[in-house]
């Protein structure tokens, strides 16, 4: 019976059922989020991404599977007007998991799981998300400003303070069709890395007592990289953590 309710309670959260508005375990006031977390955040020079800033039991969710919440990339183009794209309408969205308890290489992610859990469960697995756009919509025009528009669907924060940095990453040695597919262990712990290292295109404070749209505003590297694709697939990584 034990066993049945620890299944269908991770469920809930990973996969396709959605959830009721829940509060977490307990509220951790804003100071203790500095005590533990430091001040650096998205303006410090500490812009790290592995577990050492991912370890305290911070996560959320955007997205559950079947949920079809703001998951947009809005991108003004030359002439001004503006191009808003769905990732669950043209391309892909989802987690990779990485389960440091397991072994050094464990990594997983599921085709058809378009849930968008992101941050640490139980200290010792890490999630993050991704989210990939196909721009042939826009193929041959020029975009001079992008951002992205994300809507939180699930705070699960047991730990570490109120609010907590998102991060949005460059993902640039996994294409879009490996990144669709099931992987596991070293092909999934590879896809994984990609989604939280490297170049960094947006940070924001997400407030834990706000469920509700955030933008991210990219950098002039990430409209630059939109650009160059001509209209193939722009693809970025999400982690959560408290530095």
């Amino acid at each position: 019976m034990i066993y049945f309710i620890l299944i269908f309670y991770f469920n809930i959260i990973f996969g396709q059922i959605g959830l009721p508005t829940f509060q977490g375990i307990q509220k951790i006031s804003s100071s203790s989020l500095n005590q533990e977390c430091g001040t650096q955040g998205c303006g410090g020079s500490s812009l790290c991404s592995e577990p050492e800033c991912e370890k305290h039991q911070i996560s959320m969710r955007w997205h559950s599977s079947s949920e079809n919440r703001p998951d947009n990339l809005v991108l003004t183009m030359q002439g001004g007007n503006t191009v808003t794209l769905s990732a669950r309408v043209t391309g892909d969205r989802g987690w990779y998991l990485y389960n440091s308890q397991s072994n050094a290489n464990n990594g997983q992610h599921s085709a058809n799981n378009q849930n968008t859990y992101t941050g640490n469960m139980s200290g010792t697995k890490y999630y993050r998300s991704w989210f990939s756009w196909s721009l042939s919509s826009i193929a041959g025009q020029t975009v001079t400003a992008a951002k992205i528009e994300l809507d939180i669907d699930q705070w699960y924060n047991q730990g570490g303070g109120t609010d907590a940095y998102s991060k949005i990453w460059e993902v640039s040695n996994t294409t879009h069709a490996e990144i669709v597919t099931s992987k596991n262990n070293v092909a999934g712990k590879e896809i994984w890395n990609d989604l939280g290292n490297g170049l960094l295109y947006s940070c924001e404070v997400i407030e834990r007592n706000n469920l509700g749209l955030y933008t991210f505003q990219l950098s002039s590297a990430a409209v630059s990289k939109i650009n160059g694709l001509n209209g193939g697939y722009f693809i970025v990584g999400n982690s959560i953590s408290c530095e």
